[in-house]
């Protein structure tokens, strides 16, 4: 992962420059000749590979985010019922997949005709992806571009994929958190490391004020014995100046 976020960084850095060398050259020709006819297209064009190569560095550095707070309890939850639920769902994806496709040249074959939804064949695939994860679309025209048909294929897109297919992916899921949650194992160190790391931090907070305390009483017994030790100097030193001049005056009376 930090082999693959350098490089994409590396390259968006390239990309940056490289949209700012193209952009200069077409302020410069635009200076050159305000009259003449220029196409930004290719800044465009360099500007979007930047945007999507600094896209695929934040999302490596988001998902690395879950790496560093992994001993959290319930992203070693997510985790392991990850782990456990890779089969069932990897077959799952296989018969979600056929159906997304046959329900994409359903409405493909049916409707290309007549609606702009289905009027190719990525459309089509689009608005069977966007429905499954419960976007609205158009209904009233595909009921009305063919009342029969279009109620068939909105009757069995609800019945197939919405009651069926999602609520079999959200079983599978259920079931091996279940799993995970009775039969923690190995998969939970992180998290009771977790739980020791914020112990300790708590006992710490819990002991800093009296450990504040502790140390300004050292502090100040230190500055007392300090300014003791001074004023005991400085009286020694004024009473030998004392002692010498009362001894000079002695000697002059004399």
């Amino acid at each position: 992962m930090k082999l693959i976020l350098h490089v994409v960084s590396l390259l968006a850095v390239v990309m940056s420059f490289l949209k700012g060398k193209y952009t200069s050259l077409y302020v410069k020709s635009v200076k050159s000749n305000p009259y003449g006819t220029f196409s930004s297209d290719n800044v465009v064009r360099w500007f979007d590979r930047e945007t999507l190569w600094f896209a695929l560095a934040i999302f490596i550095i988001t998902i690395r985010l879950l790496r560093l707070i992994r001993f959290n309890h319930h992203i070693c939850q997510m985790k392991g019922t990850l782990k456990r639920s890779a089969w069932s769902v990897m077959s799952f994806s296989l018969v979600f997949t056929i159906a997304v496709i046959a329900f994409t040249h359903f409405g493909f074959l049916c409707f290309r005709a007549n609606l702009e939804l289905f009027a190719s064949y990525f459309n089509s695939l689009r608005v069977a992806l966007l429905m499954s994860v419960g976007k609205q679309i158009d209904y009233l025209s595909v009921y009305l571009n063919s009342p029969l048909v279009g109620s068939l294929y909105l009757f069995l897109y609800l019945i197939i994929m919405i009651f069926s297919l999602v609520n079999l992916f959200i079983a599978i899921l259920v079931d091996a958190s279940g799993e995970v949650g009775e039969e923690r194992g190995d998969s939970f160190r992180d998290a009771e490391l977790g739980k020791f790391m914020s112990s300790v931090v708590r006992k710490a907070a819990r002991e800093l004020p009296r450990k504040i305390m502790v140390a300004l009483k050292l502090v100040l017994k230190k500055v007392s014995s300090k300014t003791s030790r001074d004023n005991l100097r400085r009286d020694q030193k004024y009473s030998g100046e004392v002692d010498s001049f009362i001894e000079s005056c002695a000697n002059e009376s004399q």
